[in-house]
């Protein structure tokens, strides 16, 4: 666009000294007017150059600043709605664990616990990588856009940070809370009031080593009113199951389900 500006440039300045030639050659003493007229043509000349050169710089400056606040606008939108969709998806795998959980479906809520964190991380993913692109394709149009916006990027990064910090507290305390309800309903149907790590394990699909830990947190927090007794791998409620403990009987019961050991009982 300033090529053909230039060049309509250069060819009004040629029609418009073909004008000053042809009306000089008319008059007489044309030969000493024409210097005075060609310095003041040349001086008006460069007046109208270096206005036009700075008033050129200008609006290309301004091209630019309005090039960069419309691709930093859209980035920062695109980064604003990835920010509430992510939340909105931990939100929905909290109220989908209660609804499991009130449906007694503890199993099914420990799974949808591991299954939608991994679908939440693999959805960060892909977004991280649209973010990429999407700066690289703004970066072709905006000189060294992703540099002037480093700083958009370094927070988005940082929400991100503490989303999976946010992420990993909220699948902790979600198992808790599965394991908090399912031992207050099972404890109450054991005639001994005493459940194993095996039968928790096998019921729940919870690693043991994460069964151990959230018990002792939820014991020492005043959430389990019961006890854990870590050499057995015993959480009990009642002070005398140590006393009366039957070590066939907690053989046998950690090797069962809930469901085989109430049959068993009856």
């Amino acid at each position: 666009k300033w090529r053909n500006l230039a060049n309509k440039f250069e060819q009004t300045q040629q029609r418009i000294e073909e004008d000053i030639k042809a009306s000089l050659s008319n008059l007489n003493d044309s030969n000493k007017l024409g210097p005075e007229l060609g310095e003041y043509f040349v001086k008006k000349k460069s007046e109208f150059l270096k206005d036009y050169e700075d008033k050129k710089e200008k609006i290309s400056t301004e091209i630019i600043i309005l090039k960069d606040e419309a691709f930093r606008g859209k980035l920062i939108n695109f980064i604003s709605e990835i920010k509430i969709r992510i939340s909105q998806m931990l939100g929905v795998l909290q109220i989908r664990v209660e609804e499991d959980i009130d449906a007694r479906e503890f199993k099914r809520a420990y799974y949808r616990i591991n299954k939608r964190a991994n679908n939440i991380h693999a959805h960060i993913k892909i977004i991280k990588k649209n973010i990429k692109n999407l700066t690289k394709e703004f970066d072709k149009y905006s000189k060294d856009f992703e540099t002037k916006n480093k700083y958009i990027l370094e927070d988005f990064n940082k929400f991100l940070n503490d989303f999976y910090e946010t992420l990993t507290e909220k699948v902790k305390s979600l198992e808790q809370l599965i394991i908090k309800s399912y031992v207050q309903m099972v404890i109450t149907a054991v005639a001994n009031e005493f459940l194993t790590i095996s039968f928790l394990n096998h019921e729940l699909k919870i690693k043991k080593q994460n069964l151990q830990d959230h018990l002792i947190y939820l014991i020492s927090n005043g959430d389990l009113k019961g006890k854990y007794e870590p050499r057995l791998g015993l959480y009990y409620e009642n002070p005398d199951v140590l006393k009366n403990l039957n070590e066939d009987e907690l053989e046998v019961f950690k090797k069962m389900n809930f469901k085989v050991y109430m049959f068993w009982k009856r």
